[in-house]
């Protein structure tokens, strides 16, 4: 009985309570619940990598990942900070941009921040975001200016793959990096900073697909190609010291462990189209083809019909010239149907003629010259004609064998003339 008079008790009061704080709630004229501050305008490209065909993902850091909220800031007493400095207005939408950064009211920004009671941990660490991700839209800016035809044989692409455009501009986004840093966090911001320097590359990773990848994987590459590079050293050098050639078995074996590495880290857009660029076979393809006149998508498709069996056939036999002649012509006549699967009859023919003795003579002296590849099939045939006329001279019992000498000597310094011709007209 006592209980059950105790229970009424403490269901009266209980209700009484919360009458009385209806009232004072639904009465109270009082400020509601101090707001949170407001929410960051989302980081997007600069107008510029905005027309790029592939530009990085935007950075969509909102109030919960970059402002502080009530769970980090339970007390805010002093004035709200202000929304990310005054951006420029793009189709109705506010973009942030790396003069943003730099301007006055950036440091408005991180003082109001830091008055609300941010924690300077925090702030510091928004700083950090917001310049790794304008530097990753500079970066891919710079992939994509400072691209190169890899579909062409370049010298200058081909010995050690170095880009010095684009090895230039990433330095000086670096030292733009530093600077601003500096100027936002005072001195020994350094020991803070957890992002790799883009300062020196073993490979050029340019272009929409290799240079937008994110920032970590870009430098997982670059370590992947240094081990490479170390391994081959290694080797060449380990068979200097015992006297011994290389074995081109195992050289495919150093490069198909690459290809691994790299499979394990890239997708297969992202692995075709750094083989595409840097692989040994991509380069035999540039040198074979030159003059050829293949476009970008012509190349990819000839190099995904061929790559494999020439892959396999380097590391099962080190190459084509240790096979059989059996084997040989088997393996071109397969590689040869799968190019002219891909490229038509008409290409195909012009592939046929780039494997004639004096088309490659043709290619080496344009390469070696400096002119553009066009001067290869106007040579060709300059060779092709000369070459016939020493036929015809040799060929003549009419002559003696000291005016088959004059002659041939004529046909030698007219070629050499219209050669000289033929690479100053065609010069870059």
């Amino acid at each position: 009985m006592r209980s059950r008079v105790l229970f009424i008790g403490f269901v009266v009061l209980n209700a009484a309570f919360a009458v009385v704080l209806i009232y004072f709630v639904t009465r109270s004229g009082g400020p509601s619940a101090p707001a949170l501050p407001p929410t960051r305008a989302g980081l997007s490209p600069s107008p510029a990598a905005a027309t790029l065909p592939a530009p990085l993902p935007p950075s969509t850091r909102t109030n919960e990942a970059s402002a502080p909220t009530s769970s980090i800031l339970p007390n805010i007493t002093g004035p709200l900070p202000p929304a990310v400095p005054p951006a420029r207005v793009a189709g109705g939408v506010r973009t942030f941009g790396w003069q943003d950064v730099e301007a006055k009211d950036y440091l408005t920004y991180l003082d109001n921040l830091r008055g609300a009671g941010c924690p300077d941990k925090m702030v510091r660490q928004i700083v950090f975001n917001d310049c790794n991700d304008l530097f990753n839209q500079r970066r891919l800016q710079a992939a994509m200016a400072h691209d190169v035809k890899w579909w062409m044989a370049d010298p200058q692409f081909s010995i050690g793959s170095y880009n010095p455009e684009y090895q230039a501009k990433m330095q000086s986004l670096v030292v733009d990096r530093r600077e601003i840093l500096s100027r936002l966090l005072g001195d020994n911001w350094e020991q803070e900073d957890k992002s790799p320097s883009l300062a020196d590359h073993t490979i050029p990773l340019t272009g929409s697909v290799l240079g937008s990848m994110p920032l970590e994987l870009y430098m997982e590459v670059q370590e992947i190609c240094v081990r490479s590079r170390t391994r081959l050293e290694d080797y060449r050098m380990s068979r200097f010291n015992e006297g011994l050639g290389t074995s081109e078995m195992e050289l495919a074996k150093l490069r198909d462990q690459t290809r691994k590495d790299l499979s394990i880290v890239l997708n297969a857009e992202q692995l075709e189209e750094f083989l595409l660029r840097f692989s040994h076979n991509a380069q035999h393809q540039r040198l074979t083809f030159r003059g050829v006149g293949l476009q970008p998508e012509e190349f990819r498709k000839v190099f995904k019909a061929t790559d494999a069996i020439d892959h396999q056939i380097q590391l099962d036999f080190g190459g084509e010239e240790a096979l059989s002649p059996k084997q040989r012509e088997q393996i071109v006549r397969q590689k040869e149907q799968a190019v002219a699967a891909v490229l038509g009859q008409e290409k195909y023919a012009r592939i046929v003629l780039s494997r004639d003795p004096l088309y490659q003579k043709a290619q080496r002296i344009v390469m070696d010259s400096g002119a553009e590849d066009s001067a290869i099939r106007e040579l060709f045939n300059l060779l092709r004609a000369s070459d016939l006329q020493r036929q015809q001279v040799k060929a003549d019992k009419g002559l003696s064998s000291e005016d088959k000498e004059n002659a041939l000597a004529r046909i030698n310094q007219e070629q050499l003339r219209q050669q000289t011709q033929v690479l100053q007209k065609r010069a870059p």
